[in-house]
């Protein structure tokens, strides 16, 4: 009888060179330096999506508020007297029907307030040239229109400025700049 011998199985090892793996590492090193540049500016853009933000809650806050007082017969279109218009339970000066850009005087002289102004409507916490949170305000003018412009405290070049309506039947002009 012939007795057959088991034959040797030879493995050969798989794997990765060395030469391999660094070209790996090279390649990840080259994508990531043209990645990271763009994620690393995602803070800026979040900051300018926020203010845009703000605007659309300044201008849905003024939109509602005319309606209310166009509703009400105690709130009138026709005059510019800072009269004040209770809106939910907070008071709210209105000028030719639209929420105020702030009362108090200006320069200086004593405090601007925002308890009943815009700012409120819209849900923004700040105070005359301070900054409350993420925004700053600043109040200008003595006499209807007046106009307050909010910036972000990282974005000090961009600004939102609402100014009331220069007259009966006139609208708020609500401009946001981001040319930062």
């Amino acid at each position: 009888m012939n007795k057959m011998k088991p034959s040797r199985k030879t493995h050969s090892q798989t794997g990765f060179t060395l030469v391999e793996l660094i070209m790996v590492i090279v390649i990840l090193g080259v994508l990531s330096a043209f990645a990271l540049p763009r994620f690393a500016n995602l803070s800026t853009d979040a900051a300018k999506a926020a203010l845009k933000g703000a605007k659309a809650s300044i201008e849905s806050a003024s939109g509602i508020a005319h309606a209310a007082c166009i509703a009400s017969s105690a709130c009138t279109e026709a005059t510019a007297t800072y009269a004040d218009f209770s809106i939910e339970g907070e008071a709210i000066d209105f000028v030719y029907g639209y929420p105020a850009a702030g009362t108090g005087t200006t320069d200086g002289a004593a405090a601007a307030n925002w308890n009943d102004s815009i700012v409120v409507m819209a849900g923004i916490s700040c105070t005359d040239g301070a900054t409350v949170g993420d925004f700053t305000c600043t109040l200008t003018g003595t006499t209807t229109p007046r106009s307050i412009a909010i910036t972000r405290t990282d974005l000090p070049n961009c600004s939102i400025t609402y100014t009331e309506p220069s007259g009966a039947n006139t609208r708020p002009l609500i401009v946001l700049d981001e040319t930062c």
